[in-house]
């Protein structure tokens, strides 16, 4: 069997990875029997886009996607932030570095409400996103970033997804 890894991180460096598991020859592309998938991301002011970034904000998230139901995931993001104002949502893109793109996906429900801990904001929600939106993700993840967005920045703070063999 073929082992792809999966993850999300900034440029300066590979934070965490996650498998998918494919049988020999076939596409990366993942099903639903793939999940959960597990990815961690750092975020900089400095990769945002388009506009200009929090200069000193930078944060991390781990997200975990589980199957939901045939056609659904549920992804589960738990963040951590400093030198931000207030995280009002989370969104995922598609783009590669250097491209800002509308958001494909966006948790603003925090279901675990950010409170500030040691100077640094901790939360997280989930949301239930459709099958066909996660799987181009896993099959082309260099194409996909996230972003922290908040009151005063939208965004905030950006980290650009990565494939890892």
């Amino acid at each position: 069997m073929n082992l792809r890894r999966l993850g999300i991180v900034s440029t300066v460096g590979i934070l965490s990875t996650l498998s998918l598991t494919t049988l020999p020859g076939a596409t990366a592309v993942p099903t639903p029997e793939d999940f959960p998938l597990f990815a961690t991301s750092h975020l900089l002011g400095g990769y945002v886009v388009g506009v200009a970034g929090d200069p000193d904000g930078n944060g991390t998230i781990r997200a975990n996607i589980l199957l939901k139901d045939a056609n659904n995931v549920k992804l589960c993001v738990l963040a951590e932030a400093e030198d931000l104002a207030p995280i009002t949502s989370i969104t995922f893109h598609p783009g590669r570095v250097g491209q800002a793109n509308p958001a494909i996906i966006t948790i603003t429900n925090m279901q675990v409400p950010f409170v500030t801990v040691d100077d640094k904001q901790h939360g997280g929600g989930c949301v239930t996103v459709p099958f066909a939106t996660i799987s181009p993700i896993a099959e082309r993840p260099n194409n996909y970033y996230v972003q922290f967005n908040t009151g005063a920045r939208i965004p905030a703070v950006r980290g650009q997804v990565f494939e890892e063999f």
